[in-house]
């Protein structure tokens, strides 16, 4: 998020608009406490911003139900207009726009190239928080693509620290198995907790976001953040958007 919001400082720059001159930014950075989140945005919106930029589409319905007049610039949202936050993708009326995530395909591209990294594995689980709005359509897509490479797909729903660690354990125990993580700001907060889990028991996995790399995941092969983008991480994940690769040491028994 910080690459993005570096992105959108140079974009405004190129536009004339500079911090310390004609801009001013104010920054809340809130992870996954929900209460946090709305405490955030309340204190926002009473300083009367002219537009009020939110990633995730949990934090976009807390700052809709806070305000319905400061324009709320969105990114990484599934679906705005299924989810009823918008009433068009063309023109989308009230105070909300955005860029939509609409690229659930990029789970199946992670469950075939850990198929293609990982090639010995019989089973694949899918790791998601269910309060994640995107987790159907992520388990759908999951679900197809286990199938199509006559893999066996395990679901493995997680809402905290605990059950992450716990879920990794009890699935290492299956013969030839590996992990797809879809986006998502519960387990993102907790990667060090899953790739130390991952390398511990040698279970091979395929990531939806770059900042696994900082974590220890070992390949990236992902879209620029600065394009507003979500990364894709191998010992991480692919993404079919602008892409770029780097290399980070890891443990040889990662995968």
């Amino acid at each position: 998020m910080q690459t993005r919001l570096a992105a959108t400082r140079d974009e405004l720059r190129k536009l004339g608009w500079s911090e310390g001159d004609n801009l001013r930014v104010q920054e809340r950075w809130s992870g996954d406490d929900l209460a946090r989140i709305e405490a955030d945005a309340a204190e926002l919106i009473l300083l009367e911003p002219d537009v009020i930029l939110v990633t995730g589409g949990r934090v976009v319905s807390i700052v809709q139900k806070l305000t319905r007049t400061i324009p709320i610039v969105f990114v990484g949202v599934s679906d705005p207009f299924g989810r009823g936050l918008v009433t068009s993708l063309a023109r989308p009326q009230g105070n909300l726009t955005g860029i939509a995530l609409a690229e659930y395909s990029v789970v199946t591209k992670q469950v075939e190239i850990l198929k293609e990294i990982a090639p010995r594995v019989t089973s694949v689980g899918l790791m998601f928080n269910p309060d994640n709005p995107s987790a159907a359509f992520h388990r759908a897509q999951f679900e197809a693509a286990a199938a199509a490479l006559a893999l066996a797909s395990v679901v493995l729903p997680v809402r905290q620290a605990a059950d992450i660690e716990q879920s990794i354990d009890t699935f290492a125990r299956k013969a030839r198995g590996g992990i797809v993580f879809p986006s998502d700001l519960t387990i993102l907060a907790h990667r060090s907790l899953v790739t130390a889990a991952l390398t511990k028991h040698r279970v091979p996995a395929i990531f939806s976001d770059e900042a696994y790399t900082s974590a220890g995941a070992c390949r990236v092969h992902s879209r620029s953040h600065g394009d507003v983008s979500t990364g894709s991480v191998i010992c991480g994940s692919a993404s079919s958007w602008r892409s770029r690769s780097r290399s980070a040491r890891c443990p040889t028994n990662a995968l």
